[in-house]
């Protein structure tokens, strides 16, 4: 019986040894398939799929992965003063991914011309060939003040120069943050972005991409920014070198449309176009997703048309620019002068919405009269040029005359996250190349402008809602 038993207890000792005995990674038993972590975060009262594969399959867009990365990104926006806490939304969500030593740089301080501020964690992940680590690089948007400048920086090389040296402090501070915390072996680089922070994550990643890692530790990527202004004249920018980097892009927003692409800018990576709004059902589905998304919000009414505004706008600054070359060598420092003066003295949201509306109903109305043939092109230009300088005055914006008469206006203020700047910025802009600020006008070329600015002021409640957070992240729920 002794026997008998000692051979039982000896079959259930194999039988047990042979379904523990692990795999090469240590943590999987024989036979046994790889299962992936799944779980769901919350962001903005919105559940979020998640799952560690996302990390491992990078050169393939992913509807999970940017969802997630459209709520990191805005998880990094700062929507009041850069001030302790400013980023405590985005060390919530990259702990509740279980991302550990978060540290950031930039919230604390006062955005300059060519500031910038991101957040910096990283994990590690099993996968299916063994551990790998994840460092994500989450680049700060809103709040940017006198970094608008940095934004019409735009210089004569390759990469737009303001937003590479966004980038470049990206960069450097992801090295830096490697080298502290040891990251050696396999990694990926999660990097995101919304807007500005979406020109920086992009060229950042795409430096990544060319030097196979960042500060000679080897990387992938997993690189999602979103309405990505383009800031690279890189004829290779969509070459394989840059895979899994993606630019979530809506046809309806002014800001992927800038710099031109007629002056040759892209993006590098992918781009992934949201289903447009000119579809009816898309648009429908879209403004239904917000509301479930976000019931406390003021509903939104889309446009399908919106689009063509914002294309007929920039083709026209295009041709009045001519080319990056003339835009630096004539007017960037001028602007660069004019909105850092705006930044330092700037004025309330409210005033703003105050002031683009008193200048939309004058300038519509100029225009509208010229072309029915009730005032002269000599008294249209008087009427704007009055417009606009009074409005400015009103702003507390006087000693620019010289700037004044060549470039007639471009204005914003230091909290331009509201949308009313865009428009205005975007319609004075347009209005500074018109012959309304030229020595000898032409008719003519004043009767082209018109159709440009009033189609963007006729759409200009879908062309300022398109660049909204929000809308990006319910676009891509709707999907």
């Amino acid at each position: 019986m002794k026997r008998i038993l000692a051979l039982l207890f000896g079959c259930m000792i194999l039988l047990c040894g042979c379904r523990a005995a692990p795999d090469a990674d240590g943590d999987r038993p024989v036979g046994e398939p790889f299962r992936w972590e799944e779980r769901t975060v919350v962001y903005d009262g919105i559940s979020l799929a998640y799952t560690d594969e996302i990390w491992y399959q990078t050169d393939t867009f992913s509807l999970p992965a940017a969802r997630l990365s459209m709520a990191l990104s805005d998880a990094a926006m700062v929507r009041g003063a850069h001030e302790p806490g400013a980023d405590a939304s985005l060390e919530q969500l990259l702990g509740a991914l279980d991302f550990l030593d978060y540290e950031s740089f930039g919230y604390t301080e006062t955005p300059d011309t060519d500031t910038m501020a991101a957040g910096y964690a990283h994990r590690t992940v099993n996968g299916p060939d063994g551990t790998f680590t994840v460092l994500a690089v989450a680049a700060r948007c809103g709040s940017y003040g006198r970094e608008w400048a940095g934004n019409f920086t735009v210089g004569e090389g390759v990469e737009h120069k303001g937003f590479r040296r966004a980038a470049e402090l990206l960069y450097e501070h992801a090295a830096d943050y490697c080298t502290r915390y040891g990251i050696t072996g396999d990694c990926v680089i999660w990097t995101v972005g919304f807007s500005r922070a979406a020109a920086a994550s992009n060229l950042f990643a795409g430096r990544v991409a060319r030097e196979g890692g960042i500060g000679g530790l080897s990387a992938r990527l997993c690189a999602y920014s979103f309405e990505t202004p383009a800031g690279t004249r890189d004829t290779a920018c969509r070459s394989e070198t840059y895979r899994g980097i993606y630019s979530v892009i809506g046809e309806e927003d002014l800001v992927p449309k800038v710099a031109p692409a007629a002056f040759g800018y892209a993006r590098y990576g992918t781009d992934y176009v949201l289903p447009p709004f000119s579809d009816d059902g898309v648009r429908q589905t879209v403004e239904n997703t917000y509301a479930a998304l976000y019931p406390d919000a003021e509903p939104l009414s889309l446009s399908g048309s919106a689009a063509g505004a914002a294309d007929r706008f920039i083709a026209y600054v295009c041709e009045r620019v001519v080319s990056p070359e003339q835009y630096t060598a004539r007017w960037q420092d001028g602007v660069r002068a004019f909105i850092t003066a705006l930044a330092d003295g700037g004025y309330s949201t409210s005033e703003s919405a105050k002031l683009m509306r008193s200048l939309i109903s004058g300038l519509q109305d100029t225009v509208n009269s010229y072309r029915n043939g009730a005032i002269s092109l000599e008294k249209a230009r008087a009427l704007v040029d009055i417009a606009l300088k009074g409005g400015l005055r009103e702003a507390g914006l006087a000693g620019h005359e010289d700037f004044l008469d060549d470039i007639l206006r471009l204005a914003f203020n230091a909290d331009a996250d509201t949308g009313h700047d865009i428009l205005l910025k975007s319609l004075i802009f347009a209005l500074s190349y018109s012959p309304l600020s030229a020595n000898e006008p032409k008719p003519d070329d004043l009767y082209s402008l018109a159709p440009a600015v009033l189609s963007l002021l006729t759409e200009a409640g879908t062309v300022m809602t398109a660049h909204m957070p929000r809308l990006c992240m319910a676009r891509l729920m709707a999907i």
